[in-house]
């Protein structure tokens, strides 16, 4: 007796089917994207009396211009500038 097998080209469709199904399926059950919110922390920024202000002042101008402090106030000027910024965002 002779037993007759179904060619592998006949079975593609029913696998072409198969694929699709399984491919929809994990479509359908992937999970939401995760929520992600961002939270900006500004740090504060140290508030000097005007008398303070003064007194810094006068002590800056007393600096000679090749002095480091001079470059390193400047930067500070700026860092509290970025911080006002921050805080007002």
């Amino acid at each position: 007796m002779r037993r007759h097998y179904a060619s592998p080209i006949a079975a593609l469709p029913l696998m072409v089917l198969l694929m699709l199904a399984w491919l929809l399926y994990g479509c359908a059950t992937a999970a939401p994207p995760p929520v992600v919110t961002v939270k900006v922390m500004c740090p504060p920024i140290v508030s000097y009396t005007p008398a303070h202000q003064k007194a810094l002042a006068a002590a800056l101008r007393a600096l000679s211009q090749d002095n480091p402090l001079s470059g390193a106030m400047a930067d500070y000027h700026k860092l509290r500038d970025a911080l006002r910024a921050c805080s007002a965002s």
